[in-house]
């Protein structure tokens, strides 16, 4: 089990509120098995789909602009946007991802998934997906905060 500092914990209760967990809304047991990687699976697939919304609407809206200023207004729009939804789902995301890794072992010697306690992590199902989130933590935890570095980093001469 991961012990988080108290600062990171602090972090997560305060913002716990823009969890943007949108399958707690809709009843989907009956049509797909719901489980704890299906909440981990969709959490960082949304991301994924904003982002090729953003990009599909960028593009319907430029496909007739002619001039270069006008499409650069549009993508400095929708590249606002984008980072502006990565920032409101950084933090569902990380939530998500790290509570694969907290587990809890009972009197029978298994450790179980604290998120979903019909998980044991002795599954083949569970590392398959241990695997799954250590990728995603490389793209989301770390990514999103390369990615805020990186446009921190062109645009250094507005800040200095």
């Amino acid at each position: 089990t991961i012990k988080f500092p108290p600062i990171v914990l602090q972090y997560l209760f305060y913002f716990s509120w823009l969890n943007l967990d949108i399958m707690k809304y809709f009843a989907t047991g009956c049509i797909i098995p719901r489980n704890y990687f299906v909440d981990v699976f969709i959490a960082t697939m949304l991301p994924v789909g904003a982002t090729l919304a953003i990009y599909g609407h960028l593009q319907y809206r430029t496909w007739h602009l002619r001039t270069a200023n006008a499409i650069g207004r549009e993508r400095k729009r929708h590249f606002a946007i984008f980072i502006a939804a990565m920032y409101f789902m950084y933090t569902g995301i990380n939530q998500a991802l790290f509570r694969v890794f907290q587990t809890r072992q009972y009197e029978d010697g298994h450790r179980y998934l604290i998120a979903d306690m019909s998980m044991r992590t002795d599954s083949p199902f569970y590392k398959s997906m241990v695997g799954y989130t250590v990728f995603m933590i490389l793209m989301f935890p770390l990514g999103i905060i390369a990615l805020f570095l990186w446009v921190l980093w062109i645009n250094k001469s507005f800040f200095w």
